[in-house]
């Protein structure tokens, strides 16, 4: 075959190619897809989280617990109110925090306590630290997501979980109270009750998400998390109770604000001035008067509590990244 033949054939090759489609180099395409603001993306970080904890059809039962604890409040206010008269009240409560006592002894009380505690492990113990163990932050960096995306979505996939399963019992128990005592002055003797709750409900998901996050994002196992994040709930109040009662003679204010602090007094003394009640501490002897339980003060409370999860964040913003970096 000649050139001539062989050099017609390309030319005509070339001109079918031409005619029928272009052909062009496609190594690199620029992204034409859809462009998330920053508020997005920490969202996909934070429903990967809850998908991971409400995917498991055991946590709903776990979940659903706290609910019982409220409905037993609304009712035992029932029966109170039946059998002996129409406001439900403990004995020697003051007057303008008869319901609001009764949601802080449900919100604030061993029960709800104890079941907050275990879901705050499950939901935010291997939060960070899964990702952790299977090297899950280099996948997540790789995308545009960065460090403050990944942190905020993580704190509010727990968020969101304690918030959950509180907030909603807490407003089905306040929406039975609204019905059932309207005419009975709820609204006239506590009209400030439904935004008061709603901070208390936040105070303790608020110290939970945080004071895991940060524990979480040092370790690589979720028990580990779990085991030192119990410990230091539960050594952090016996600590706290042994030095108030020592320092109970000398000043009985500074025990008082002594033994809140822990991360269970810190949620019971912010919630109590949050709802603002004198707790009353019943005696069991008969004829034996009720002396209370007064409220701490505030500011030392949010101070102890603001640095906590000021630190825990930090701590938490500090170890993330992508790769470890090994120092010989």
């Amino acid at each position: 075959m000649s050139d001539v033949s062989v050099k017609a054939k390309e030319e005509s090759a070339g001109a079918r190619v031409e005619a029928g489609s272009s052909i062009s180099d496609l190594t690199y395409r620029n992204y034409d897809g859809p462009l998330k603001t920053r508020f997005v993306r920490w969202w996909v970080v934070a429903q990967s989280g809850l998908r991971l904890t409400w995917g498991q059809g055991w946590f709903y039962i776990l979940a659903g617990l706290p609910l019982f604890r409220f409905l037993l409040a609304g009712f035992l206010m029932y029966i109170r109110a039946q059998l002996g008269g129409n406001l439900p009240n403990y004995l020697g409560e003051p007057d303008g925090q008869r319901f609001a006592l009764q949601f802080w002894s449900v919100l604030c009380g061993d029960t709800n306590s104890m079941l907050l505690l275990i879901i705050a492990l499950v939901a935010g113990g291997g939060s960070i630290a899964a990702d952790n163990r299977a090297n899950a932050l280099l996948v997540y960096f790789s995308k545009p997501i960065g460090k403050i995306d990944y942190l905020v979505g993580k704190w509010m996939s727990i968020f969101i979980t304690l918030l959950g399963v509180t907030l909603f019992p807490a407003a089905l128990l306040y929406v039975y109270s609204l019905v059932s005592y309207r005419e009975d002055g709820f609204l006239t003797s506590e009209p400030w009750l439904g935004p008061r709750l709603l901070l208390a409900v936040l105070v303790p998901a608020v110290l939970h998400s945080s004071l895991i996050v940060g524990i979480s994002a040092w370790s690589k196992s979720p028990r580990i998390v779990a085991a030192i994040y119990t410990s230091l709930y539960i050594l952090g109040g016996i600590v706290a109770f042994i030095v108030g009662g020592i320092l109970y003679k000398s000043n009985p204010e500074i025990q008082n604000v002594i033994q809140h602090c822990s991360l269970r007094g810190l949620i019971i003394g912010i919630d109590q001035n949050i709802l603002h009640v004198i707790v009353p501490n019943i005696k069991l002897q008969r004829g034996a008067p009720v002396d209370t339980v007064e409220i701490p003060k505030l500011w030392p409370l949010l101070t102890i509590a603001g640095a906590l999860i000021a630190g825990s964040l930090t701590a938490a913003w500090m170890k993330i990244r992508a790769v470890e970096v090994i120092r010989g």
